[in-house]
């Protein structure tokens, strides 16, 4: 689809969807045991399963694009810059309550990375995103895979701070990153990068004071 000269500036200056690069050592992650939850792979044979996911995607994407099974399955068989692509469904009481994917990043397969985190609206602040996140890399750490990187919005500050607790750190570097094509204006990727910064100093900050030993 061809966009206008309005729509393209409009792009380029949307500092909310703004994309920043977490990344980690894999080998460093924590695992965490959530034996209340069941975990299942999703298969592209079960409409049950399609449907669950197409529920949660909407939950949590719903506001930037609504899902279809045909649109959910695409996200999974052709991924903008994953590939090889693992889904998988998390469980409560037979109910669908999040899911995670994860996969391998089609210009540098060495490299994981996970995406559409999603989690229901009645289940979340329970660290169901944090265990989805650490499912989905361990997953990749268990394939072979010693680094990790994920694309982030900027507006997403709570995935953002997930990441931190998890382990992750920013990367900064764009020679480095994984994927870049994201076209924003130099001074939208410059504050998208400040504001990143400011998150993470204002974490570590956090974590020194809750670790410091009293005097």
């Amino acid at each position: 689809m061809a966009y206008t000269w309005r729509q393209e500036i409009s792009y380029r200056l949307n500092f909310k969807k703004c994309i920043i690069h977490l990344q980690a050592d894999l080998e460093s992650l924590p695992i965490l045991h959530r034996d209340e939850f069941q975990v299942k792979e999703l298969s592209l044979e079960s409409g049950k399963d399609l449907n669950s996911w197409v529920e949660l995607l909407n939950y949590s994407y719903g506001d930037e694009r609504s899902y279809d099974i045909n649109k959910a399955i695409t996200e999974i068989q052709n991924h903008l810059f994953l590939k090889d692509l693992s889904t998988f469904l998390v469980f409560y009481n037979d109910q669908a309550v999040g899911s995670v994917s994860a996969g391998v990043y089609k210009k540098n397969p060495k490299i994981g990375g996970a995406c559409r985190i999603c989690v229901h609206p009645n289940f979340r602040r329970r660290g169901i995103g944090e265990f989805l996140l650490l499912y989905a890399y361990n997953f990749l750490k268990s394939q072979g895979i010693k680094k990790g990187e994920s694309v982030v919005a900027i507006k997403r500050k709570g995935s953002i701070f997930m990441h931190f607790k998890c382990g992750f750190y920013p990367q900064y570097n764009r020679k480095v990153v994984q994927f870049k094509e994201q076209k924003r204006f130099f001074f939208v990727r410059l504050l998208a990068l400040y504001k990143l910064r400011k998150y993470y100093l204002k974490y570590q900050k956090k974590n020194r004071k809750l670790f410091s030993p009293e005097i």
